[in-house]
């Protein structure tokens, strides 16, 4: 084994240690760093050493906006899950280093100042923004987010602003479940003639 290859198992088995996953990312050929419910702050330096990571889960962390600037140094990042992270504000910003980022899970965080930003990742398909607190006028931040194929904006205190979205030229899934969609909501579905799913419950 060369002095990369041990440098990078020892990282992994300090993660592993610690209750932080890294496992082999079948999908995108690389790595999965996962952690819930647990501390991860500190070891946010080792997970930003990592090679070929290419999927990052953590969920109800103590990751702060210093540590995320860390954990998300990685540009060949596809796929990212960051829910419920209350004390960063900054995720989105970070994360816009990641080009290749094609699927952002960011339930339950304090995103809607920065969501034009996610107009930077240039193959972003499918985005989750439950529960992060949006109303009509925060949706008009996604309106260059072109390229988004699936939304989900559950749990969000939504009356209309759906057109803005309308750029989303290949939208075919979008959850609006356990919104408060008025009839000017309801109407400004029509501009999203090819979704295939929609939940409205």
């Amino acid at each position: 084994m060369g002095i990369d290859n041990s440098i990078q198992q020892l990282l992994k088995n300090i993660l592993r240690e610690h209750d932080i996953d890294v496992e082999l990312d079948e999908e995108h050929g690389g790595l999965i760093v996962s952690s819930y419910f647990g501390s991860i702050e500190q070891f946010c330096d080792e997970i930003s050493r990592l090679d070929r990571v290419t999927s990052i889960d953590i969920v109800n962390s103590d990751i702060t906006n210093d540590g995320c600037l860390l954990a998300l140094n990685h540009p060949k990042l596809r796929r990212l899950r960051f829910e419920q992270n209350e004390r960063v504000s900054n995720v989105i910003s970070c994360s816009c280093r990641c080009k290749e980022l094609v699927e952002v899970d960011i339930a339950a965080t304090p995103v809607k100042y920065e969501l034009a930003l996610l107009a930077n990742l240039p193959q972003l398909k499918k985005l989750t923004l439950c529960v992060c607190g949006l109303g009509r006028d925060d949706l008009m931040r996604l309106k260059e987010c072109k390229t988004l194929r699936e939304i989900n904006l559950a749990q969000n205190p939504l009356t209309s602003g759906l057109r803005f979205l309308a750029g989303c030229k290949g939208l075919c899934c979008l959850d609006l479940s356990y919104t408060q969609l008025d009839e000017t909501g309801i109407e400004e579905l029509l501009v999203f003639p090819g979704l295939r799913y929609l939940d409205l419950s």
